[in-house]
């Protein structure tokens, strides 16, 4: 229990409550209930406030009665007058904490175990089950005094804890206003007090701040009321997101504190006494209240619950956006930054990349050209291409391979330039899924992937460069693919500028390998890296694509294919 036996125990009161064998003796449960609470008074209700203060103890902090005037040991005499003296004793005394000073043997000077209402706390909630008959509390927040002898002076000062020299001297109740919310102590009515006069008798970090600070107990014990038993704020309701509640000295204004974000301060309401009505309200905001004031954590939820099966389509031809867009990234720059990366990561990219005339015999790729284009400007000159927030940054930055559709009008002589849409294609992951769709037909879909696309294209063009005079690799070289994207027609022409070999004319060659001996050779083939590729310097480099020559486009494949 939390209350000290007496010594010796038991005593007398508690000897007669026991029934004996002897039909005549006496017992206290004999007599009527209105006797025996008269009895209960006397025993356990003290005139003046009890004190309950925090010991420390083997580097834990423990609650103690420190000056208890009755005899609380007759509630351990049965259960019976247990339940019965309880309600006396908890609900008829007056509980008073204070601040708790623990002094240490090594160390010359007294340290401060626990503040009134952190022992307040902690020492309801350790009552348990005798907190429904709680009723009276006063806290007692007067700075406590001690003295400290140094070269045969004693020096007498002030422990001031940091909750009250931050230079605000407010005073935080969250801690109480809990108390309060819990439903078992509901009529638990709390008071403030200061029963030590303040004075400076030395310096300390925020002793200019709190001169001539006067608290205003009467007004902080009438918050706790307003903003604890009767909610005036409907502050119960969010405690999760809760930090702290602070209350001015005076008692007319405060603060509510909400819990810390990751990128930025707190985000804080203010509070006021209303002159008129004389209860508590929210003073308005400055400015209204933003999507950014709220925590992190909720804004990422939102995100994430907005990005849900959340689909967005680029038709790069006709520079038309399809479905739905996603308007969180255009409110301002602080929450487009905050929300790309859940963009690009989650977000699945439909790429449409074709012809919208009627003479479909080629894919155009000019507009995605351009973007990839951008991109490698910006990182080779240093700028930032974030700004674009576009599938090729959520490929390349996110690992969020898109899927791109290959749109033909018809299916007559289907011819996808190779070239065009291997270079335009490089930053994509090998597993980007390549879709080849017709108008006119909607059975004839095929899909494939990069991956196959750049194994077929190189095994073709390896076979057909044995096949070739040497003069032929600095030559520029075109070929096309089918709809299902298998090479189907090379042609070598000409002698590429800056060039000293020659090929002569333009020399057409087609069907090299059907298709049977392509898909044998892409399978028996053992993928692994290539040694080095003599004058190759990067992938991403524009002049590695830009001549179209034989000899670099299959070092261009060979790099695609590691």
């Amino acid at each position: 229990m939390h209350f000290p036996l007496p010594e010796p125990a038991p005593s007398r009161v508690a000897q007669v409550c026991f029934r004996s064998d002897d039909p005549g003796a006496a017992s206290l449960l004999g007599i009527p209930p209105e006797l025996r609470n008269q009895i209960y008074e006397y025993l356990l209700v003290d005139p003046q406030s009890v004190t309950i203060g925090a010991e420390l103890h083997d580097d834990n902090t423990i609650s103690t009665v420190n000056d208890f005037a009755g005899s609380s040991g007759i509630i351990h005499t049965c259960r019976q007058i247990y339940h019965e003296a309880l309600g006396i004793l908890y609900g008829q005394n007056v509980f008073r904490f204070q601040w708790s000073v623990h002094r240490e043997k090594v160390l010359p000077f007294p340290i401060i175990v626990a503040d009134p209402v952190k022992t307040y706390k902690d020492w309801v909630y350790d009552v348990g089950s005798c907190l429904s008959v709680f009723r009276t509390v006063t806290i007692d927040t007067g700075v406590p005094r001690a003295a400290v002898t140094y070269d045969d002076l004693e020096i007498e000062f002030e422990l001031h804890p940091d909750a009250y020299t931050d230079g605000t001297a407010t005073t935080p109740t969250l801690g109480s206003l809990d108390i309060y919310w819990d439903e078992i102590a509901s009529n638990i009515s709390i008071k403030f007090e200061n029963t030590k006069k303040t004075r400076r008798s030395i310096a300390y970090s925020g002793a200019k701040e709190l001169e001539g600070l006067h608290f205003n107990f009467e007004r902080i014990t009438n918050v706790l009321l307003q903003l604890g038993k009767n909610d005036s704020l409907g502050l119960k309701g969010t405690r999760r997101l809760l930090q702290q509640v602070h209350v001015d000295p005076g008692g007319i204004q405060g603060t509510i504190q909400y819990r810390q974000t990751s990128h930025r301060t707190n985000v804080c309401r203010k509070f006021r006494l209303s002159e008129g009505t004389q209860t508590y309200e929210l003073v308005p905001p400055s400015s209204p209240l933003s999507l950014l004031d709220l925590p992190t954590e909720l804004i990422t939820g939102i995100v994430e619950l907005a990005l849900t099966h959340h689909k967005v389509t680029y038709n790069f031809d006709t520079g038309i956006t399809h479905g739905h867009g996603f308007g969180l990234l255009n409110v301002n720059k602080q929450l487009r930054k905050m929300v790309r990366p859940y963009f690009l990561s989650k977000t699945r990219f439909t790429l449409f990349l074709g012809c919208d005339t009627s003479l479909a015999t080629k894919a155009s790729y000019g507009v995605l050209e351009r973007r990839i284009a951008e991109f490698f400007e910006d990182v080779y000159g240093c700028v930032s291409y974030m700004r674009y927030c576009t599938p090729i940054e959520a490929a390349l930055c996110h690992g969020n391979k898109p899927t791109i559709i290959l749109q033909f009008t018809t299916a007559n002589h289907i011819q996808i330039n190779a070239w065009d849409l291997l270079w335009t294609t490089t930053i994509l992951p090998p597993s980007t899924t390549i879709i080849v769709r017709v108008h006119d037909c909607s059975d004839n879909v095929h899909v494939t992937t990069l991956d196959e696309i750049r194994r077929y294209a190189l095994v073709f063009l390896e076979d057909l460069m044995d096949k070739a005079p040497p003069q032929s690799y600095w030559s520029t070289v075109e070929f096309w693919l089918n709809e299902q994207c298998l090479p189907v027609r090379a042609t070598i022409q000409g002698e590429h500028q800056g060039s000293q070999y020659a090929c002569g004319d333009v020399v057409d060659v087609s069907n090299m390998m059907d298709v049977t001996a392509l898909h044998n050779a892409v399978e028996a083939r053992e993928w692994r890296p290539y040694g080095t590729l003599d004058g190759f310097r990067s992938i991403t480099q524009s002049t590695s694509w830009g001549h179209e020559t034989f000899d670099d486009l299959v070092k261009c494949l060979r790099s695609l294919c590691l």
